[in-house]
């Protein structure tokens, strides 16, 4: 009823607010009600409850009505919350909306539960002001790792100078660096911070994180990693993404003695599908030679259309 624009609801819902079975049913159309009564009958009554209810929160915070979504967020900053409350994003079709960005921002500002802030921080994401910009570079040395992991995500195409001056900093922090802090070094194009990503590569906090030191290191390449792409690339046990990255690194570093090995990789794991070796076809696309040519000359019929568009390419580049 309150997604159709109804308004006055109270008399019809007040008693299906004391009902289990019709409850939620109930304060989500006076969450979305026109009619600033409903909606502050809503409000006293998360107000009166010790702590709020799921129901309550999930009733506001799914509002398609900013006021509602505003008490909501006021809640969050200044009331006790059930212990298991998860906020999920798919439920929150304003929170983004420019027009609640400074209740959102103070809010986040003013929480003080870790968990609560840690599922808030991508609604900041696309927002690139100074306020919001300094605010998630100042959570990118928050004790918690959940709150760096996704101020970092937040900020990804953010394209702010004082967050390109940081970056260097950060990653080079062992004890507070973030997987997500590696995709934004690579949107800046910081080029030289080679010997941070050598010691994150010897010395990684996951597995995930060692490929995505090799993956730096391949894409800004020094002559003196050529024996470590080898090595990679050569492993029979390496992980798939870690020889993808070793292949185009030997590829951008010129090494066409790396032809034939490249080649026979890319045809192991073109075995799932071609899509699989598209990291070697540019590889190869770098290298030219015959037997290059010869390779990519094989994708020219793929069933994969991606794939044939990007031997097409190279070759007419050839």
């Amino acid at each position: 009823m309150g997604r159709l624009g109804l308004g006055d609801l109270l008399p019809v819902l007040k008693p299906l607010v004391d009902s289990t079975a019709t409850r939620q049913i109930a304060l989500s159309a006076l969450a979305n009600s026109p009619s600033t009564s409903d909606r502050a009958y809503l409000f006293d009554l998360a107000n009166r409850q010790d702590t709020v209810s799921t129901e309550v929160l999930r009733a506001l915070s799914k509002s398609n009505k900013p006021e509602s979504v505003r008490h909501w967020l006021q809640l969050l900053r200044t009331r006790p919350l059930p212990t298991n409350y998860y906020i999920f994003r798919g439920d929150l079709p304003l929170l983004q909306d420019e027009a609640l960005l400074d209740d959102l921002l103070f809010t986040l500002q003013n929480l003080s539960n870790t968990q609560t802030l840690s599922q808030l921080l991508w609604a900041l994401h696309g927002h690139s002001n100074e306020q919001v910009t300094t605010y998630l570079i100042s959570q990118l040395t928050h004790p918690d790792r959940s709150v760096r992991y996704e101020a970092a995500t937040s900020l990804r195409g953010n394209k702010s100078a004082l967050l390109q001056a940081k970056l260097p900093g950060l990653l080079a922090d062992s004890t507070g660096r973030t997987e997500s802090l590696h995709h934004l070094v690579l949107e800046h194009e910081l080029d030289s911070l080679q010997s941070i990503y050598e010691q994150i590569y010897l010395n990684p906090h996951s597995a995930y994180e060692r490929s995505q030191a090799l993956q730096y290191l391949g894409t800004y390449t020094r002559p003196a990693h050529q024996s470590l792409f080898w090595q990679v690339l050569t492993t029979p046990t390496a992980d798939n993404w870690d020889t993808r990255s070793a292949a185009l690194g030997l590829g951008r570093l010129g090494d066409t003695g790396a032809i034939e090995a490249i080649i026979a990789v890319s045809r192991r794991e073109r075995v799932g599908s071609d899509g699989n070796a598209q990291a070697y076809v540019m590889a190869l696309g770098m290298l030219k030679g015959e037997k290059a040519r010869q390779e990519i000359e094989t994708y020219r019929n793929s069933p994969e259309a991606h794939m044939r568009e990007l031997a097409r390419k190279l070759l007419n580049d050839w």
